[in-house]
């Protein structure tokens, strides 16, 4: 009888505990968007600072224009067509530093440099070298993620256990034996850290080439609605750009670390 009380109540708790957390989400929501129509209402004229009442149609016409599915597609397309690029190019070299020190030695002040560069500035130089076309916003993004790639892979293949490869070799695992069972896990957490991480910085770096020199997406749009002077236009794709971001990190990322990560919840 007991033990049955005893996950009862660590279930009460849990989802108290839940509750708690989407109270306190939504209480903050309502806050923010509260304080913003009182601001835009009463405090600063809406054409300076349009409140969400102003904003809101402005983003359903949008949608219903057709608008947003093709310039969120081209923005989405351009970071689809670098991932496999940043991705596959930083975990080779940041597996490569890891596992021999020449490489290391030779490679770690490029990719520190690399790293330390702001992506404002990747995009300002290959958008004078490409123009508005769609290989700018590739290579900024490749350019800049990839570091950060590199730094993962590197830490994640000098942090696997010694000791547990020696057992593993005590037990005659195969390499595939190993490879399973040992390295992978070991790299997880840094793998999907890596992809998180630089699907978020990518995400915001297409929008910053379209907002310089693109001829289509969010930034694109963001821009030629500033060049007519329309605040609400403006701050309505910058609210689109803001949804699909908590939508791939809220939606996407999150539940599959959660389900990559299971094993790990004892």
């Amino acid at each position: 009888m007991a033990p049955a009380q005893d996950a009862r109540s660590e279930e009460e708790v849990r989802t108290n505990e839940k509750l708690h957390r989407w109270v306190a989400r939504a209480a903050s929501w309502l806050l923010f968007l509260g304080g913003w129509q009182i601001l835009g209402t009463y405090i600063v004229e809406p054409f300076i600072l349009p409140p969400p009442s102003i904003v809101a149609p402005e983003m359903v016409e949008v949608i219903r224009s057709g608008e947003l599915l093709r310039h969120f597609g081209a923005s989405l397309t351009k970071l689809a067509q670098s991932f496999p690029i940043f991705f596959l190019l930083g975990a080779c070299v940041g597996t490569l530093m890891a596992l021999n020190r020449w490489w290391e030695d030779f490679l770690r002040d490029a990719v520190s440099v690399a790293s330390s560069l702001p992506g404002l500035v990747y995009i300002l130089v290959l958008l004078l070298i490409f123009g508005t076309s769609g290989l700018a916003p590739i290579g900024a993004i490749v350019l800049a993620v990839t570091p950060f790639i590199v730094f993962q892979f590197w830490e994640g293949v000098k942090g696997v256990s010694t000791e547990l490869l020696q057992m593993a070799s005590a037990f005659k695992l195969s390499r595939a034996g190993v490879l399973r069972h040992v390295v992978i896990p070991a790299l997880t957490p840094f793998i999907l850290t890596a992809i998180t991480h630089g699907v978020s910085i990518g995400w915001r770096l297409v929008v910053l080439t379209e907002l310089f020199g693109g001829s289509s997406g969010i930034g694109f749009k963001m821009r030629a609605e500033f060049s007519h002077f329309a605040v609400r236009g403006v701050v309505a794709w910058a609210l689109f750009f803001f949804v699909f971001s908590l939508i791939f990190d809220r939606l996407l990322f999150a539940p599959i670390s959660k389900w990559v990560l299971r094993w790990r919840e004892d």
